[in-house]
């Protein structure tokens, strides 16, 4: 059992050690966009620890996300993503949601920075939601508005297209995602965009690494940590030798 803490370890602190060195880097103006792949490239490592063989990216990021990453919104309903679906939803049953959210949307342009603390419980908008309607509009249903499911579509354009979905302003003080309006300088077309601040990346991972650390720790007696888990697998693959702990 020595053995395999040992190993869990090496293999936490060798995150750890890549969480640490991708934190320090220091870019130039306009490429945190690259820190942030590599954030997202490190959660995508890491879920694969504790993963069914079978889940497929998404379920293993979102999964890892929500029960490790510490994020109270994970759960939350987008106001400016339900809002902007519904304007494509015609039918009557919708109008008491509508005028609820749309009531909503119109109190956010301002010049201040919206929490997505302020987003819709599911509770909120199941209440007002159609009885017979389970899809909002062509396969898009409200678990796809989900901020945990947003930050899995933001990982995708991250590692996919290497930018950030959307026009949203960093503002580097800012630890929790957020929003802020936006106006084009040619339309004058005013728009709600959606922030996941740099800092909110490193709470993520951080979190992921401090929870995996006591989840490994409580499964070792298991046989499948046995299997994926062993100090010949991984100090032979990752080069490290185990050190006193990941917690800083």
């Amino acid at each position: 059992m020595e053995q395999l803490n040992r190993s869990i370890e090496t293999y936490l602190q060798h995150f750890q050690n890549r969480f640490d060195y991708i934190k320090g880097l220091e870019l130039a103006e306009g490429n945190d966009t690259l820190k942030q792949l590599l954030y997202a490239s490190l959660i995508d490592a890491l879920s694969r620890t504790v993963s069914n063989p079978e889940d497929g990216n998404r379920e293993r990021f979102v999964s890892i996300v929500c029960n490790f990453g510490g994020w109270n919104h994970a759960e939350k309903i987008s106001a400016p993503h339900l809002s902007a679906l519904l304007k494509k939803m015609n039918s009557p049953q919708f109008s008491d949601l509508k005028e609820f959210v749309y009531n909503k949307i119109d109190s956010w342009y301002s010049d201040r920075l919206i929490s997505t603390a302020e987003d819709f419980d599911e509770k909120e908008i199941k209440s007002l939601w159609p009885k017979n309607v389970k899809k909002i509009y062509d396969d898009l249903t409200i678990e796809h508005i989900k901020h945990k499911s947003l930050f899995y579509r933001y990982r995708n354009t991250l590692i996919h297209e290497l930018r950030k979905p959307g026009y949203g302003f960093p503002f580097p003080e800012e630890g929790e995602p957020y929003y802020h309006t936006s106006t084009d300088t040619d339309t004058k077309v005013q728009s709600i965009e959606l922030v996941y601040p740099m800092a909110f990346h490193e709470f993520i991972v951080q979190n992921i690494l401090i929870g995996l650390w006591t989840e490994l720790r409580a499964q070792e007696h298991s046989s499948c940590l046995r299997r994926n888990i062993s100090s010949h697998q991984f100090c032979k693959k990752l080069g490290v030798s185990p050190r006193s702990s990941i917690v800083h």
